[in-house]
Protein backbone atom coordinates (compact mmCIF):
# COMPACT_ATOMS: atom_id res chain seq x y z
CA UNK A 1 0.00 0.00 0.00
CA UNK A 2 1.12 3.23 -0.84
CA UNK A 3 1.68 6.15 1.67
CA UNK A 4 -0.70 8.75 0.09
CA UNK A 5 -3.70 6.01 0.13
CA UNK A 6 -2.42 5.03 3.92
CA UNK A 7 -2.38 8.66 5.07
CA UNK A 8 -6.05 9.19 3.42
CA UNK A 9 -7.60 5.67 5.32
CA UNK A 10 -6.62 7.30 8.35
CA UNK A 11 -8.02 10.56 8.10
CA UNK A 12 -11.51 11.06 8.59
CA UNK A 13 -14.01 12.54 5.67
CA UNK A 14 -14.92 16.06 6.18
CA UNK A 15 -13.78 16.46 9.55
CA UNK A 16 -10.83 18.46 8.78
CA UNK A 17 -10.06 21.27 6.60
CA UNK A 18 -7.70 21.22 3.47
CA UNK A 19 -5.65 23.90 5.37
CA UNK A 20 -5.51 21.60 8.37
CA UNK A 21 -4.21 19.18 6.71
CA UNK A 22 -1.91 20.98 4.53
CA UNK A 23 -0.67 22.60 7.40
CA UNK A 24 0.39 18.78 9.15
CA UNK A 25 1.75 17.36 6.19
CA UNK A 26 4.00 20.64 5.81
CA UNK A 27 5.27 19.75 9.50
CA UNK A 28 6.77 16.19 8.06
CA UNK A 29 7.47 16.93 5.09
CA UNK A 30 11.20 15.99 5.33
CA UNK A 31 9.57 12.53 6.46
CA UNK A 32 6.05 11.48 5.22
CA UNK A 33 6.19 8.10 6.94
CA UNK A 34 6.44 10.07 9.79
CA UNK A 35 3.58 11.88 8.59
CA UNK A 36 1.14 8.59 7.97
CA UNK A 37 2.46 7.08 11.46
CA UNK A 38 1.64 10.13 13.36
CA UNK A 39 -1.81 11.25 11.83
CA UNK A 40 -3.86 9.29 14.46
CA UNK A 41 -1.90 11.11 17.00
CA UNK A 42 -2.63 14.69 15.67
CA UNK A 43 -6.03 13.59 15.08
CA UNK A 44 -6.84 12.76 18.59
CA UNK A 45 -4.69 16.29 19.38
CA UNK A 46 -6.69 18.46 17.03
CA UNK A 47 -10.08 16.97 18.69
CA UNK A 48 -9.28 17.70 22.33
CA UNK A 49 -8.12 21.42 21.25
CA UNK A 50 -11.53 21.51 19.43
CA UNK A 51 -13.27 20.51 22.63
CA UNK A 52 -11.40 22.77 24.76
CA UNK A 53 -11.72 26.01 22.32
CA UNK A 54 -15.39 25.15 22.76
CA UNK A 55 -16.01 24.47 25.91
CA UNK A 56 -14.28 28.01 26.89
CA UNK A 57 -16.16 29.95 24.40
CA UNK A 58 -19.59 28.40 26.05
CA UNK A 59 -18.27 30.37 29.28
CA UNK A 60 -17.07 32.93 28.01
CA UNK A 61 -20.39 33.55 26.71
CA UNK A 62 -22.45 32.27 30.06
CA UNK A 63 -20.17 34.97 31.99
CA UNK A 64 -21.02 37.14 29.95
CA UNK A 65 -24.43 36.60 29.45
CA UNK A 66 -24.89 36.44 33.86
CA UNK A 67 -22.24 39.73 33.54
CA UNK A 68 -25.07 41.69 31.02
CA UNK A 69 -28.11 40.52 33.33
CA UNK A 70 -26.41 41.00 36.95
CA UNK A 71 -26.03 44.71 35.38
CA UNK A 72 -29.78 45.00 33.96
CA UNK A 73 -30.98 43.79 37.37
CA UNK A 74 -29.48 47.14 38.97
CA UNK A 75 -30.76 49.39 36.46
CA UNK A 76 -34.13 51.56 36.56
CA UNK A 77 -35.14 50.49 33.17
CA UNK A 78 -34.78 46.72 34.37
CA UNK A 79 -37.59 44.53 32.32
CA UNK A 80 -38.28 47.27 30.12
CA UNK A 81 -37.15 46.50 26.43
CA UNK A 82 -34.38 48.27 25.23
CA UNK A 83 -34.92 51.33 22.65
CA UNK A 84 -33.64 51.02 19.23
CA UNK A 85 -32.67 54.00 17.87
CA UNK A 86 -32.43 55.57 14.15
CA UNK A 87 -28.67 56.13 13.85
CA UNK A 88 -29.40 59.10 11.85
CA UNK A 89 -31.63 60.63 14.92
CA UNK A 90 -30.00 63.24 16.33
CA UNK A 91 -30.94 64.79 19.88
CA UNK A 92 -31.85 68.53 19.75
CA UNK A 93 -31.85 70.21 23.63
CA UNK A 94 -33.29 73.85 24.38
CA UNK A 95 -30.66 76.06 25.40
CA UNK A 96 -29.46 76.03 28.91
CA UNK A 97 -30.62 79.20 31.10
CA UNK A 98 -27.97 81.34 31.90
CA UNK A 99 -27.19 82.15 35.45
CA UNK A 100 -27.42 85.43 34.70
CA UNK A 101 -30.02 85.73 32.88
CA UNK A 102 -32.00 89.45 32.70
CA UNK A 103 -35.94 89.39 32.74
CA UNK A 104 -36.51 89.56 29.85
CA UNK A 105 -35.05 86.23 28.77
CA UNK A 106 -31.64 87.64 27.84
CA UNK A 107 -28.67 85.40 28.23
CA UNK A 108 -26.03 87.71 27.99
CA UNK A 109 -24.76 89.13 31.36
CA UNK A 110 -25.79 92.71 32.07
CA UNK A 111 -22.57 93.77 33.19
CA UNK A 112 -21.30 93.75 29.68
CA UNK A 113 -21.31 96.40 27.13
CA UNK A 114 -23.02 95.62 24.37
CA UNK A 115 -20.88 94.70 20.85
CA UNK A 116 -20.68 95.05 17.44
CA UNK A 117 -20.54 92.11 15.08
CA UNK A 118 -16.55 91.78 15.54
CA UNK A 119 -17.00 91.09 19.29
CA UNK A 120 -15.43 94.53 19.98
CA UNK A 121 -17.59 96.46 22.39
CA UNK A 122 -19.65 99.18 21.08
CA UNK A 123 -19.20 102.67 22.98
CA UNK A 124 -22.98 104.30 24.54
CA UNK A 125 -24.67 106.22 21.89
CA UNK A 126 -22.76 103.97 18.43
CA UNK A 127 -25.28 102.55 16.63
CA UNK A 128 -24.69 98.56 16.50
CA UNK A 129 -22.50 97.00 13.79
CA UNK A 130 -24.57 95.52 10.57
CA UNK A 131 -23.64 92.10 10.01
CA UNK A 132 -21.34 91.38 6.82
CA UNK A 133 -23.58 90.25 3.47
CA UNK A 134 -22.25 87.51 3.06
CA UNK A 135 -23.30 86.29 6.44
CA UNK A 136 -27.04 86.45 5.71
CA UNK A 137 -26.69 83.54 3.25
CA UNK A 138 -25.05 81.31 5.38
CA UNK A 139 -26.07 77.90 5.96
CA UNK A 140 -26.66 76.43 9.12
CA UNK A 141 -24.74 73.33 9.51
CA UNK A 142 -26.48 70.67 11.88
CA UNK A 143 -24.47 67.50 13.30
CA UNK A 144 -26.61 64.21 12.54
CA UNK A 145 -28.08 65.84 8.82
CA UNK A 146 -26.75 65.28 5.01
CA UNK A 147 -25.36 67.89 2.74
CA UNK A 148 -27.91 69.46 1.60
CA UNK A 149 -30.35 69.68 3.88
CA UNK A 150 -31.21 72.07 6.34
CA UNK A 151 -32.46 72.21 9.67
Amino acid sequence: MDLARSFADKVPENEFSTAELQGYLLEHKRNPLSAVEDVLGWIENERTQREEKKKREEERKAKAKANRLAGEAGSPFYGLPSPRRDPLEIDVLPPSPAANASPDGCACKASSPPADADGEPRGEGQAPATPPAEAENEDVVVVGLSEGEKA
